[in-house]
């Protein structure tokens, strides 16, 4: 054979890439060569991990060629060549096709992990990466369970004894069968948790009564984790539909009246639910109600003289938004004195009334100081004192934490077609809605 020259195969490279773009596109299997199936699309469901491409198949042959003909030295040279020069044509990747069951509004951002320590929402038990997976946890082990709770009433989950940070729903049916002197009751109960950090959960347990205690009982727990950050249009879309009524609700009650028992977080939570209100009448969407400390999506957490993470895409703090504190103190001096302010016995809730852009540009991920943010003008309210308005320089925050709430369309935690996350008790997750 004749000398290895690498001149002449680049030529014969460069010079047939076309011809062999088209025979490549026009080859058909060998007969009798087996076809690779078709992977099925990934959904989330019920935890299982997606299935792994099938590579152990027989891949299409390629039928005889020049190419065959050359050495394997040859070879290695010829296809490094075809290497060097697609190596630079890496086509773009195909825009992510709408699954028709997407939750709305849809984020723009990963879920990732905080990079701030903040104290709230204290993590899972055991680890686990949200409130609704440890509880599904408690449903999803193969251990026996060692009481027949679910049988008494009010039925209460052990995951759930005592807690007082949660929202949920719980729904019960009996069905009778069998013959006459032999009938059987069969039980199912439902319940759905939304938890303070938005992740959701809906356990489901059925049982024949007066069967001992985990037999043939069948048990299930579906679960979504918190939602990501969302997009800047949908949260200025938020601000729209709420931030007036929100900010409104605080100034008619501002120095005449009192709402409810007087507390701070009362005037936040009574605010909402007018907002959802108002806005229902309208035909518009419910609000996400607030579930202790937390009052919609959060847009910036931070402790005092440490940097804080902004989320999502709006670039400011808007009129109705909600900020949240917890034995936080901001001092306020000038030539003539210096006041200091304690907000948060341990924690305070306050509603802002006006718009506050940042001092700097922000955007989802920013890291930055509560003095970046510049001033806030609230309205708040406590035991013994009427709501009240006052102005805080965030860069005089001295001691505690801060956390700044969008109020937000109930649709946020990742149910669609849901006016309450709660009436899920009566309906089903789709595939693409469970993990």
């Amino acid at each position: 054979m004749a000398p290895f020259d690498v001149a002449r195969l680049r030529a014969q490279a460069e010079g047939s890439v076309s011809q062999l773009r088209e025979k490549i596109n026009t080859v058909k299997p060998a007969p009798g060569a087996p076809v690779p199936a078709q992977q099925p699309a990934y959904t989330f469901n019920r935890g299982r991990v997606p299935p792994a491409p099938d590579v152990t198949r027989e891949q299409p042959r390629v039928g005889s060629s020049k190419l065959t003909r050359l050495s394997a030295q040859d070879k290695a040279a010829f296809f490094g060549l075809l290497d060097d020069f697609f190596g630079g044509q890496r086509a773009a990747l195909p825009a992510k096709a709408a699954l028709p069951n997407d939750p709305l509004p849809v984020s723009s951002f990963a879920p990732g992990t905080d990079l701030t320590s903040s104290s709230y929402p204290p993590p899972p038990s055991d680890g686990w990466c949200c409130h609704a997976a440890a509880y599904a946890s408690f449903f999803r082990a193969k251990e026996a369970w060692s009481s027949a709770w679910y049988d008494h009433s009010p039925v209460e989950p052990p995951p759930l004894h005592g807690r007082t940070d949660v929202t949920h729903a719980s729904t019960g049916s009996t069905q009778t069968f069998g013959f006459p002197g032999s009938m059987t009751e069969r039980k199912t109960w439902t319940q759905t948790v939304l938890f303070l950090d938005l992740s959701v959960a809906r356990a489901t347990v059925q049982w024949d009564r007066g069967r001992p205690v985990n037999s043939e009982i069948a048990r299930s727990c579906d679960w979504r984790p918190a939602p990501s950050p969302l997009d800047g249009g949908t949260l200025y879309a938020a601000h729209i539909q709420y931030g007036n009524a929100i900010a409104c609700f605080a100034e008619r009650h501002e120095g005449v009246q009192s709402v409810g028992n007087g507390e701070c977080w009362t005037l936040a939570a009574e605010a909402l639910k007018e907002a959802s209100s108002l806005s229902q009448s309208q035909l518009g969407p419910p609000i996400l109600d607030c579930i202790g400390k937390t009052h919609g999506h959060l847009l910036y957490t931070a402790k005092a003289g440490r940097l804080g993470q902004w989320r999502g895409g709006d670039n400011a703090l808007r009129r109705g938004d909600v900020v949240q504190w917890l034995t936080a103190i901001i001092t306020h001096s000038s030539s003539a004195s210096m006041s200091t302010a304690r907000l948060g016995d341990p924690d305070h809730t306050a509603i802002l009334v006006a718009d506050s852009p940042p001092r700097e540009p922000v955007e989802h991920g920013s890291m930055m100081s509560t003095a970046s943010l510049g001033s806030i003008t609230v309205i708040e309210q406590s035991r013994g004192h009427l709501p009240s308005r006052a102005t805080y320089d965030l860069a005089n925050l001295s001691q505690g934490e801060i956390w700044l709430y969008r109020p937000i369309m109930v649709s946020y935690v990742g149910l669609p077609g849901v006016i309450n996350p709660l009436d899920l008790v009566q309906g089903t997750l789709s595939a693409e809605q469970v993990y």
